[in-house]
């Protein structure tokens, strides 16, 4: 998961700061990078949210 958002979070990057440059076949597929890692970070978020709600339950 961790590899995943990274990933994402590079993309967006690149797509920031090169995406003038570059073709639309090459945008399309750092957007659909940048979107997994950004869901990759949602679930990691919901997950960790779920094990602090079960401590807090303790």
């Amino acid at each position: 998961m961790a590899k995943r958002i990274q990933a994402g979070r590079l993309a967006g990057e690149r797509l920031a700061a090169e995406a003038l440059t570059m073709s639309e076949k090459d945008i399309e597929g750092l957007e659909r990078i940048a979107e997994d890692g950004q869901r990759a970070k949602n679930q990691m978020l919901a997950a960790n949210l779920s094990l602090v709600a079960s401590l807090a339950k303790r």
